[in-house]
């Protein structure tokens, strides 16, 4: 808390167009200029409370094409520029796609679920699923309503996880996966997914997430159906970063 105290006027450095963690919509050349700029008033913020800022833990995702690859640097040391990014436990690539989040993620439950079927030494199949849904499925689905996938591809990938791990499960080889599923009172990780995002829709609308819901859904107020009055519009999208970001996923499935 005393930390906390300590650091918490660094945010006044900056205006309203720079916010920490540090990011900046630079859609002219002089914006590039502006944000060395703000790097270097928390320089001399860093320098003038005596808490060095170590640069190497620093690194520079410009998002999006058509950037100049500008350097920045920090404290007279370059920043390192980097094509993904980990932030706060999940990658982004400077498309804002997440395959490298995906693979990261299933590599890891994917070892984590075969630790299951080597270290249990029974076999019982309540058990088992109890073990796979408390240790691996937190891994698939942390944070799931920002990278939840839309290609068929990564579906399949993170789905395989489960796939794997219930055909090993005595009794289970001969089903497909869809019975096994239904044997073991599992749900697939897609339907999983969108759980996730209508819950996380829900607490946006009710005012239970600290977010301004006008800035993510438009609501629809010209409908002539009844029901509540929170149906959401249908935004037309030209990029799949907008086409498949959460309201649109939601509407697509018609959850909404």
């Amino acid at each position: 808390m005393l930390f906390v105290i300590y650091i918490n006027d660094v945010v006044k450095v900056f205006d309203e167009h720079c916010v920490l963690k540090m990011y900046m919509y630079a859609n002219l050349p002089f914006c590039t200029t502006k944000f060395q700029a703000y790097l270097d008033k928390l320089a001399t913020w860093s320098n003038t409370w005596q808490l060095s800022i170590s640069c190497k833990k620093c690194s520079v995702l410009q998002v999006g094409k058509g950037h100049n690859n500008q350097v920045y640097s920090l404290a007279s040391q370059p920043i390192t520029a980097t094509d993904v990014v980990k932030d706060l436990g999940v990658y982004v690539d400077k498309y804002l796609k997440f395959a490298d989040h995906i693979q990261h993620i299933v590599t890891n439950a994917s070892k984590k679920a075969s630790l299951i079927h080597k270290c249990f030494i029974s076999k019982d199949t309540p058990t088992m699923v109890h073990a796979f849904t408390v240790y691996v499925h937190p891994l698939l689905e942390y944070a799931s309503y920002v990278w939840s996938p839309h290609l068929l591809k990564d579906i399949r990938q993170t789905e395989s996880v489960q796939m794997r791990f219930t055909k090993r499960l005595v009794g289970m080889s001969d089903l497909d996966y869809c019975h096994r599923l239904a044997t073991l009172g599992l749900e697939s990780l897609e339907l999983r997914h969108l759980h996730h995002d209508l819950l996380c829709t829900y607490k946006i609308l009710s005012n239970r997430m600290d977010i301004n819901y006008e800035t993510i859904f438009t609501l629809n107020s010209q409908t002539k159906t009844r029901g509540h009055q929170w149906k959401l519009c249908h935004k037309h999208s030209r990029i799949d970063q907008n086409k498949y970001f959460l309201p649109s996923v939601l509407l697509s499935h018609g959850t909404v």
